[in-house]
């Protein structure tokens, strides 16, 4: 059982993402505390190490963090590069202090094989991450975008109702699956991060993300 946690006699706050990644997180949870796992319960605890956990959407875990409301949390990168773009906050600035290659993922521009993106017109385009999608179109230096903020489901919208879309690809059988195709990658090989602020990261005991990271890395 892990040791006490940030500093003697405090406690530490963990994010853990549900949804798609809730067995591993089920699984670190098993590693962390004694507390038998629950359907739908979403808080447990390891009491005697201060240690408490919650799972949490992993696209919130990023703003929590931010917000020194957990103090360690695992996200996929796409989520943490948005909320930094999204929000730089000086000494409370993510720290990434592992990256978990057992996913790889990249976020690109996405259209029907006939989408030009390189002409004058406004382009509508739908996505969950408009910082930066809005950050690789000023960088490839090309036409303004008129968003369209969704959570999910970004292909059923191309191209019948937006122009373009920007979301996470893995395997492209989505795109494929909707006659679409990468029109451009903006950023590539993306994983899966344990993050926390530059004023606590150091203070993160070896065996919290020892715990966190090993059940992952075995996900590969």
């Amino acid at each position: 059982m892990v040791k006490n946690n940030i500093q003697s006699g405090a406690f530490i706050r963990i994010g853990l993402p549900k949804g798609r990644f809730l067995n591993s997180s089920l699984k670190i949870i098993r590693l962390l505390t004694d507390d038998s796992i629950v359907e739908g319960k979403l808080k447990y605890s390891n009491q005697k190490s201060g240690i408490f956990i919650y799972l949490l959407k992993a696209s919130d875990i990023p703003k929590l963090v931010l917000s020194g409301l957990i103090d360690i949390g695992i996200a996929p990168e796409e989520w943490v590069l948005e909320s930094l773009a999204d929000r730089q906050t000086g000494n409370n600035k993510l720290v990434v202090l592992k990256r978990l290659p057992w996913i790889k993922s990249s976020l690109s521009f996405i259209g029907s094989g006939d989408t030009e993106i390189e002409n004058d017109r406004i382009l509508s385009i739908a996505t969950s991450f408009p910082n930066l999608a809005q950050k690789a179109f000023e960088s490839m230096k090309r036409n303004q975008l008129d968003f369209v903020k969704i959570n999910g489901s970004i292909e059923a919208l191309v191209p019948d109702l937006v122009d373009i879309g920007f979301d996470c690809v893995e395997t492209g059988s989505t795109l494929i699956a909707n006659d679409l195709i990468n029109i451009h990658i903006a950023y590539s090989d993306l994983q899966i991060a344990i993050i926390s602020t530059q004023d606590k990261s150091l203070q993160v005991p070896e065996e919290i993300l020892n715990a966190l990271q090993s059940d992952l890395e075995n996900e590969k």
